[in-house]
C-alpha cells in the first residue's frame, strides 16, 4: 500500500478508494476489497500511534539538557561580545596614533622636497647665468649646435625656475635666444630644403620642433615652396610665347602635380608627426591665390591675339581641371570637415583666374556667333535660289549652336547655360530675319506677274524650311532641358566632391543666382521657356508666308470674281417675254463660272507634287497655321488628309466666301439674271461635289433664294441681302 498519496496537498479520499478498487468488477469482491484495504488502514493507524508516543516520551526525557545547553550557548555569545568591543577600542586607538604619525611624515617629507627645490633653484639660477654666457659667445661665432643644446638645457631650467622672482625675464630672455637661433638656423634650413637634403632637414626640423617653433617651420617650409614655384612659373612664361600661351600652363601646372608628390614623400621622411595633405593644402591654394593676378594677365593678353578666345580660354580651363582631377586621385578620401574645407578652398584658387572669364561666357559666345551669322546670308538675285538657300542655312545655323553647346558644357560645364540660352534664342531670332526678307521679295516678285505655281512652291518650300527650322530648335530645347536636368542631379548630390562643385567655383556671385533660378524654373515647370519668343516668331512667319501662298493660288480666282461688276446683272437685261419665261435647264453657266471651275479642277493637279502627306516638316509648319492643319501631325493620318485635300478645302471655303460677297453686291436682279445666276451657283456646287466638297450653307441659301424670289422685286434683293444673317461664313 502506498501512503505517500496522504502527504500531498490535494489528497482527495475518494478518488484514492476509486483507484486501489478499479481493477475490482464483482459488487461482492469489490466489497470484500475495501474491507480488506480499511482493515489495512486500521493497522497502519495503530503502528502510527505507537511511533508518535515513543517519540514524544523520548523529546519529554531530553528537554532539561537542551535547556542547559541553550544557557551555555548565551554566556559563550555574551563574553564573545566583551572581546570584540575590546578590540574594537584597540582598533580606533592604533588607528588614531597611526593618522598622527602619517601626517607628520607627509609634513616632514613636503619640507624636504620644498628644501630640495628651492636647492636645484638655486642651483639653476647659478646655471642660468653660465648657460647665458655661453649662449651668447656661441652666438658670436655661430656655432649652431652648442647654441641649440644650450638653449634646450635653458628651456629645461626655466621650467624648475617657475617660482623664481625673476620668471618673466627669465621668460623673455630664452624667447630672445631661440629667436636668435632661428633667425641663424633659418638660412641654413632652407638651404637643406632647397637641396632636398633629407638628412639636413631632419635635423634642423628637430631643432625647430625642440623650442617649441614648428608652426615657424612650416611657415617658413610653405614661404620657401611658394618662392620657389612663383619662380618657376615666371620663368617658364618668359621662355614661352604668347602662341604657347596652353603649352605654358599645361606645363607649369604638371610641374605643380609633381611637386606635389614630391613634397608629399619628402614631408612624410622629415616631419615624421605630421601629415603633409594639411600643410600643402594650405600652401597650394596660396600659391594658387598669389599666382591668379599673373595668370589673368597672361591670360589677358593671349585671349586679345586670337581669333577664337573661347577656344583658348576652353584649353587653359581643361588644364586646370586635369591638374584638379590629378590633385583629387593624390589627396584621397576626405577624413574630416578641416579637409574638406581646405580642399574646397583649394578648388576655388585653382579656377579663380578663369572665374572671371567664364562668367562672361555669354558675351564671348555672342561675339563668336555675330561673324557666323552675317555669313547665312541666303539672298540672291534669283528669288527661287534664295528660297532654297534655307534648307543648307539652316543646317549651318544649327551646326554653329551644336558647336557653341557643346563648348557651353564643356567649358562652363553646363554652368553657362542662362548665357547660353540667351545668346541662342538671339541668334536664331536674327537669322529668322532672313525668311523675312524672303517674304518680302516674294510679295514683290507676286506684282511683277511671277507664275502663280512657282510662287507657290517656294511658299511651300519656305514653310518646310520653317518646319524643319522649328524641329531643330525644339531638339536644341530638349537636348538643353537634358543636360540641366543632369547637372541640376549632379551639384545637388550631398557627397559631390568639392573639385567637382563647378557652380561655385566658375560663376560669380551675379551668374551663379541665374544658374540657379533656370534649375528651379525647370523644376518647377519641366520646361525651359527660354526660346518661346523663337516659338512666337517662327508661328507668325508660317502664318504670314502660308497666307501669301494662300492668296497666290486665290489670286486667279477673285480676278475673275472681281472682274464681273454689276452691269452684266442689270434687271434690264433679258427681261423680253421670250426670253424670261424661259425654262431653268435651257440656261447654262456663263464664262466667268466656267473659268473659275476649270481652275479648281486643275488646282489638285498642281497641288500634286506638293501633297506631301508624310512630310513632317511642312506638316509641323502648317500647325501653327491653323488647328484645321494640325491632323497632319498624326501618325495615324490618311491621304485623304494630305496638304492638298486640306488646302483645297479652304481654297473651296475662300470661293464660296467671295462669291457670295460678290453677289450680296447686286442691287437688282431680273427674273432671268436669276435663272442665270443660279444656274452658275448650281455648277459651281456641282464642281466642287467632283472635288469632294459642298456649297457652304451661305451659298446654298442664296441659290434657294434666286429660285424663289419674284422677279425684279426690290423684295427679292433685299431677302438675298439678308441671308447675310442666315449663317456665319466659315473660314
Amino acid at each position: 500500500m502506498d501512503l505517500d498519496e496522504f502527504a500531498k496537498p490535494n489528497f482527495d479520499p475518494k478518488k484514492w478508494i476509486d483507484n486501489m478498487t478499479k481493477d475490482v468488477d464483482k459488487g461482492e469482491e469489490r466489497e470484500k476489497s475495501v474491507m480488506s484495504l480499511i482493515a489495512k488502514l486500521q493497522v497502519q493507524f495503530h503502528r502510527l500511534n505507537g511511533d508518535f508516543e515513543s517519540t514524544a516520551r523520548d523529546v519529554i526525557h531530553h528537554l532539561p539538557k537542551i535547556n542547559k545547553d541553550a544557557g551555555k550557548l548565551s554566556e559563550d555569545a555574551g563574553d564573545l561580545q566583551d572581546k570584540m568591543n575590546a578590540v574594537r577600542d584597540e582598533i580606533d586607538k592604533i588607528k588614531k596614533n597611526t593618522d598622527m604619525t602619517i601626517s607628520s611624515l607627509e609634513k616632514i617629507d613636503r619640507v624636504k622636497m620644498e628644501l630640495m627645490k628651492y636647492k636645484e633653484a638655486l642651483h639653476e639660477a647659478d646655471k642660468w647665468t653660465m648657460l647665458s654666457n655661453d649662449i651668447k659667445a656661441a652666438l658670436d661665432v655661430r656655432d649652431i649646435d652648442t647654441v641649440t643644446c644650450k638653449v634646450l638645457t635653458m628651456q629645461q631650467s626655466l621650467s624648475i625656475l617657475t617660482n623664481a622672482h625673476d620668471y618673466e625675464d627669465k621668460k623673455l630672455e630664452l624667447e630672445s635666444f631661440k629667436n636668435q637661433l632661428e633667425a641663424m638656423a633659418s638660412p641654413l634650413l632652407l638651404q637643406a630644403f632647397t637641396s632636398k637634403s633629407i638628412e639636413q632637414s631632419k635635423k634642423y626640423v628637430e631643432t625647430f620642433k625642440s623650442i617649441n617653433r614648428l608652426p615657424q617651420l612650416l611657415k617658413l617650409y610653405s614661404q620657401n615652396q611658394k618662392s620657389l614655384l612663383i619662380q618657376a612659373w615666371e620663368i617658364m612664361s618668359d621662355v614661352d610665347s604668347d602662341e604657347n600661351v596652353v603649352e605654358s600652363f599645361r606645363n607649369y601646372y604638371n610641374t605643380l602635380y609633381s611637386t606635389w608628390i614630391e613634397q608629399i614623400k619628402w614631408f612624410d621622411c622629415v616631419f615624421s608627426e605630421k601629415t603633409g595633405v594639411d600643410v600643402l593644402l594650405e600652401l597650394f591654394k596660396d600659391l594658387c591665390q598669389a599666382l591668379s593676378p599673373k595668370f589673368i594677365k597672361h591670360m589677358d593678353n593671349s585671349l586679345k591675339q586670337v581669333s577664337e578666345p573661347l577656344i583658348l580660354l576652353m584649353d587653359l580651363k581643361t588644364c586646370a581641371q586635369q591638374f584638379a582631377n590629378n590633385l583629387k586621385s593624390a589627396i584621397g578620401t576626405l577624413s574630416n570637415n578641416s579637409n574638406i574645407d581646405k580642399v574646397k578652398s583649394l578648388g576655388k584658387a585653382i579656377y579663380l583666374p578663369y572665374k572671371n572669364h567664364i562668367s562672361k561666357y555669354g558675351v564671348y559666345q555672342e561675339a563668336a556667333l555675330h561673324p557666323h551669322l552675317a555669313s547665312l546670308n541666303v539672298l540672291t538675285d534669283d528669288i527661287m535660289e534664295s528660297v532654297q538657300n534655307l534648307g543648307s542655312q539652316n543646317s549651318k545655323a544649327f551646326s554653329y549652336l551644336d558647336d557653341a553647346n557643346n563648348l557651353c558644357v564643356n567649358l562652363t560645364e553646363s554652368c553657362g547655360y542662362p548665357g547660353y540660352l540667351k545668346v541662342a534664342e538671339n541668334f536664331l531670332n536674327s537669322y529668322l530675319n532672313q525668311y523675312r526678307l524672303i517674304k518680302k521679295k516674294i510679295n514683290e516678285s507676286q506684282q511683277k506677274n511671277y507664275e502663280e505655281v512657282n510662287m507657290f512652291q517656294m511658299c511651300l518650300n519656305i514653310l518646310q524650311y520653317l518646319g524643319n527650322f522649328l524641329n531643330r530648335v525644339k531638339q536644341l530645347d530638349q537636348e538643353c532641358m537634358l543636360n540641366l536636368t543632369k547637372v541640376k542631379m549632379e551639384y545637388s548630390k550631398p557627397d559631390v566632391h568639392p573639385f567637382y562643385n563647378y557652380p561655385e567655383l566658375l560663376l560669380d556671385e551675379t551668374k551663379r543666382g541665374e544658374f540657379d533660378n533656370v534649375l528651379r524654373n525647370l523644376s518647377e515647370t519641366n520646361q525651359l521657356n527660354e526660346f518661346k519668343s523663337v516659338f512666337d516668331n517662327v508661328r507668325d512667319l508660317c502664318r504670314d508666308v502660308y497666307d501669301a501662298s494662300y492668296k497666290i493660288m486665290f489670286e486667279p480666282i477673285l480676278t475673275i470674281l472681281n472682274s464681273l461688276g454689276t452691269s452684266m446683272w442689270d434687271v434690264k437685261r433679258g427681261t423680253t417675254t421670250s426670253t424670261s419665261d424661259l425654262p431653268d435647264y435651257s440656261f447654262v453657266p456663263q464664262e466667268y463660272i466656267t473659268q473659275i471651275g476649270q481652275y479648281l479642277m486643275n488646282m489638285p493637279q498642281l497641288l500634286d507634287p506638293f501633297s506631301l502627306s508624310k512630310n513632317l516638316e511642312l506638316a509641323l509648319a502648317l500647325s501653327l497655321v491653323g488647328s484645321y492643319y494640325s491632323e497632319l501631325l498624326d501618325s495615324t493620318a490618311t491621304d485623304e488628309n494630305s496638304f492638298a485635300e486640306l488646302f483645297l478645302s479652304q481654297i473651296s471655303k475662300g470661293t464660296c466666301k467671295a462669291y457670295a460677297k460678290q453677289i450680296l453686291a447686286i442691287q437688282k436682279l431680273s427674273n432671268f439674271a436669276s435663272k442665270q445666276l443660279a444656274t452658275d451657283i448650281n455648277y459651281l456646287g456641282n464642281v466642287l461635289e467632283d472635288m469632294g466638297f459642298n456649297l457652304t450653307k451661305k451659298l446654298q441659301d442664296i441659290a434657294i433664294l434666286l429660285k424663289l424670289s419674284p422677279p425684279s422685286s426690290v423684295q427679292s434683293i433685299k431677302a438675298l441681302k439678308n441671308s447675310k444673317n442666315v449663317n456665319c461664313l466659315e473660314k
